[in-house]
């Protein structure tokens, strides 16, 4: 999963990789990575979802974060919010 930051404040998000629907989808006012992973029509069933990264650019430098979205799913860890670039 590869993220960018929605459509109210011009962000675009991003889906590939462990996401069911690669491709780009505007993302309207604040969205937290457990939306992004929905609008990309959620992870694979066979992808490790304890590890799943965020990439954006920042001053033309990608940048990563990764994060445990099954913890994130049970409520375990916080959902946190989709920047953009």
């Amino acid at each position: 999963m590869s993220g960018e930051g929605g459509e109210a404040v011009g962000r675009k998000g991003g889906g590939e990789g462990a996401a069911n629907e690669a491709g780009v989808f505007a993302l309207k006012g604040r969205t937290r990575l457990l939306e992004a992973v929905a609008r990309a029509k959620g992870a694979a069933k066979n992808d490790n979802l304890h590890r799943v990264t965020i990439i954006r650019n920042v001053d033309g430098t990608p940048r990563a974060a990764t994060f445990d979205l099954a913890a994130i799913g049970q409520g375990r860890a916080r959902n946190p919010e989709v920047l953009g670039n």
